[in-house]
């Protein structure tokens, strides 16, 4: 009878030769090493019944070590693949890492690069600025040098008119009469203190100013006569002044003759307030009622008052009732010290009568 397991299959009668395992003809030798001991044992329980059982249990111990051998080889290839794949994510990591490092590389690149590029613009703006700024400088050179050069020839030009100033004023001096000659004297002094000034246009101003006075002391015969006290009164661009005698001696030709010396003519009286200043004039010079003639006269045919030029006068005041006298043409001022005396202003008389003065006019 024989007896079949998954693993030998005995028989009692069967030698070494018989006994086979039946997973060699599936699977490949189970090479291990309590599957080799076990095998002499087996071979050596033959024809026996027991024996053939102690095989089974054998057979089924080997079976059974084969599994863990399988389990534990299959674990180590799941710890294989698991290393495998721990280091595949590895360099997964490493290569991620390595291409970000090259991007930020490349990107620092660009911004080295764009640097570069800017500050290359920025070196040809500055050249460029530093060109504009030559050409300024150029320039403004040119501009200085030209106005440098109208100065110089405005201090030439200064120069002769100081020379024409001076030769001027020798030509006043030759030609002008006492206060002239104390005018230019005192100019001669400013200039000379005017020497030590550093200001050569400032002296010349200075200069053409004193001429200028001077010409129009020079000119203005009105400012002549009040440098004289020969015009203390002024009206309508006239000078006025009086000259009073302390006796009655001067009739209207003398009194032509004594405003004469001076260029002037017997005055006209223009209005009230002319008189009155007139008459304040006069009265600082009398110490009693006088009587001063004017250049003014009477119409003997018709009695008008008339100015020295013929025409009619339009302003008149009689110093007391009764005036005009008929057939009288010589016209005069009667003055009273006291101021608001009511007996005085004007009257007529014959030319040849005589008295204390004469106003003056220029």
């Amino acid at each position: 009878m024989a007896y079949e397991c998954p693993i030998v299959r005995f028989h009692p009668n069967a030698g070494i030769e018989n006994m086979a395992i039946g997973s060699q003809q599936q699977d490949e030798p189970v090479q291990d090493p309590i599957y080799e001991n076990s095998l002499p044992r087996v071979i050596q329980m033959e024809g026996n019944i027991e024996t053939g059982t102690v095989a089974v249990a054998e057979s089924k111990e080997i079976k059974s070590s084969g599994k863990r051998s399988n389990i534990g080889k299959t674990v180590g290839f799941l710890i294989l693949m698991s290393l495998l794949f721990v280091c595949l994510i590895c360099i997964t990591i490493f290569l991620v890492q390595a291409t970000t490092k090259l991007e930020d590389s490349n990107e620092e690149i660009m911004i080295l690069q764009n640097i570069t590029s800017e500050q290359k613009k920025e070196m040809n703006s500055s050249k460029q600025l530093l060109d504009r700024i030559q050409s300024q400088a150029m320039n403004n050179i040119q501009r200085l040098s030209q106005r440098y050069e109208t100065i110089a020839k405005n201090l030439a030009d200064l120069d002769d008119k100081r020379v024409n100033c001076q030769k001027n004023l020798i030509g006043l001096i030759k030609n002008s009469g006492e206060q002239v000659a104390k005018n230019i004297s005192f100019m001669q002094q400013t200039i000379e203190c005017n020497k030590v000034n550093t200001g050569l246009v400032g002296r010349i101003n200075k200069m053409e100013e004193m001429i200028r006075k001077m010409n129009r002391t020079v000119s203005d015969p009105h400012r002549q006569l009040k440098l004289q006290g020969l015009c203390p009164v002024q009206y309508l661009g006239h000078c006025f002044w009086s000259v009073v005698h302390s006796s009655k001696d001067i009739n209207v030709d003398e009194a032509k003759r004594i405003c004469g010396v001076n260029n002037g003519l017997p005055a006209n009286v223009y209005n009230e307030q002319h008189l009155n200043d007139l008459m304040a004039d006069i009265r600082r010079k009398i110490s009693a009622d006088t009587f001063i003639w004017t250049g003014m006269q009477v119409d003997i045919s018709t009695n008008a008052v008339l100015m020295r030029d013929g025409t009619r006068a339009s302003y008149v005041k009689w110093w007391t009732g009764g005036f005009p006298n008929a057939g009288e043409s010589g016209l005069y001022i009667h003055v009273q010290t006291d101021p608001s005396s009511s007996r005085q202003g004007m009257g007529n008389d014959p030319p040849t009568s005589k008295f204390h003065g004469v106003i003056c006019e220029k």
